[in-house]
């Protein structure tokens, strides 16, 4: 179906006030700081208990690890 103004949802003065918003946005996303997660995601892994059971010093230290690395990451 070809766009036309007839059958645009917007139109061109709705683009036009559009368009500093978008512009916003595409300017700010690069600005926001990532969240990451990867312990969470590791805890609620189904092997985790047998991990912890295992080698529960490794299994500690290897989170707090990633968690430094995550907050140094957050940080930038």
């Amino acid at each position: 179906m070809k766009m036309t103004e007839t059958n645009s949802t917007l139109g061109n003065a709705g683009l036009k006030r559009m368009l500093p918003l978008m512009l916003l946005l595409a300017m700010c996303s690069g600005c926001l700081t990532p969240r990451l997660n990867n312990t969470d995601r590791l805890i609620n892994h189904p092997q985790f208990r047998s991990a912890v059971l295992a080698a529960p010093d490794w299994t500690r230290d290897a989170l707090e690890t990633i968690a430094d690395l995550e907050r140094e990451i957050e940080a930038e």
